[in-house]
């Protein structure tokens, strides 16, 4: 492979993300597909509909209770009007309130991690497609390739009939290409429709991917500013804090349920004589459940706790995990796009050139060819990979790699 050739591969050899500006009708950048997707997600229109509730829920709980009109006639006729007014203890309705407050923070969570959940899947999927094209690229040009191993052997052939099997393998080898375009064109609309499903796209609309970026592999990454960047906005930590919270939260309703309510009501006869009162409230009888009722929140919320502690040790160790991972598949693409790809062509047309002359024979070639076009499609392949790879290590830390 040329110099120029080969910076063509490279330049296009690669699945990430490319902001792009403006959606076009005809070819969709990565950026463009995961804010698509979300756009279209009915999850997270039904979280956002859960928020906007939690927010009247919120509304209501602060609200005072409903005051009561008080009518009254005594036997000798006298009618009185009043009015009464409950009132909870001083802090009450905040406590609630912070419960909905915290709920609908889980809520957020809950829509942070199926934002980071689509986003993987759509990369995974553009990512899939773009791979399935190339390989068929490959498979084209593998068809072209093994036309001229036909001629080769045919021409062979004609002079030495010894040799008239190598040509009808070079038949079969032919005719496994075409099976093998016919797989890759299954497998390419397969992905293509799951892009679709997730697009809002009809299924006989043309789409064509932008390329994407170059990504640097092997990648260098810094495990501490990535664990720091999932502290801080990984979607798994965001949900277990939030359960944690709300547990919190309700610990502190279950308290405020020894505390007494209050009382005011006014009264007025028809003699015009005016009557105000006051009374306080203690959940005496009720006062063992709520006491069982406070206990079983404080359990909650040690669990809760719990949860989170093993979520922020889960993520370190995947976090590793992947790291470890990124890296390996990183340096095969190296090894791939630096050595294996060029030395595996060379060789082809090397063995090719010379087995027109007989200077090669067909195991050689045969060998040749199996090896340039095994390491272009495991090229892709190890791509795809990398391209899944890094998409879910963004998913853990909730945003781009830093």
């Amino acid at each position: 492979m040329d110099k120029h050739a080969r910076s063509r591969l490279v330049a296009v050899m690669t699945l990430s993300l490319v902001p792009a500006r403006a959606f076009a009708a005809d070819a969709v950048s990565l950026s463009e597909a995961v804010e698509t997707a979300a756009r279209l997600d009915p999850v997270l229109t039904a979280l956002s509909a859960r928020r906007e509730a939690a927010n009247d829920r919120r509304l209501s709980t602060l609200a005072p209770a409903e005051p009561n009109l008080i009518v009254t006639k005594d036997f000798d006729g006298a009618v009185e009007f009043g009015a009464a007014q409950a009132l909870g203890f001083p802090g009450k309705a905040r406590a609630a309130a912070k419960v909905v407050d915290a709920e609908a923070g889980g809520i957020e969570a809950q829509a942070a991690r199926r934002r980071a959940e689509l986003a993987t899947r759509v990369k995974k999927s553009y990512a899939s497609l773009w791979t399935a094209r190339k390989k068929r690229e490959v498979v084209a040009l593998k068809r072209a390739s093994w036309q001229d191993i036909l001629k080769a052997a045919k021409r062979r052939a004609v002079k030495d009939t010894t040799t008239e099997v190598e040509y009808l393998n070079s038949q079969v080898v032919a005719a496994q290409i075409e099976d093998d375009d016919t797989s890759l064109s299954a497998e390419e609309r397969s992905r293509l429709a799951e892009l679709d499903l997730l697009l809002g796209r009809r299924a006989d609309e043309p789409l064509e991917l932008r390329e994407p970026a170059v990504p640097a592999y092997p990648p260098k990454l810094d495990r501490a500013a990535l664990a720091s960047a999932a502290a801080r906005s990984g979607p798994s930590l965001a949900e277990a804090r939030s359960d944690e919270e709300i547990a919190r939260r309700r610990l502190a309703v279950a308290h405020s349920a020894y505390l007494p309510d209050f009382q005011f009501s006014a009264q007025r006869s028809e003699r015009a004589q005016t009557k105000l009162d006051a009374a306080v409230t203690f959940p005496v009888w009720s006062w063992f459940a709520e006491r069982r009722a406070a206990r079983a929140a404080r359990g909650e919320l040690a669990a809760r706790g719990s949860d989170r502690s093993e979520a922020e040790r889960a993520l370190a160790l995947d976090i590793e995990r992947r790291v470890a991972g990124l890296e390996a598949m990183g340096s095969k693409l190296q090894n791939h796009s630096e050595r294996l790809l060029p030395l595996s062509e060379r060789s082809f047309k090397v063995a090719l050139a010379n087995y027109g002359y007989g200077k090669v024979d067909y195991n050689a070639l045969s060998a040749a060819a199996s090896g340039w076009f095994g390491a272009q499609d495991g090229y892709y392949t190890l791509l795809e990979g990398y391209a899944a790879s890094w998409a879910e290590l963004e998913a853990l830390i909730g945003g781009p790699l830093p």
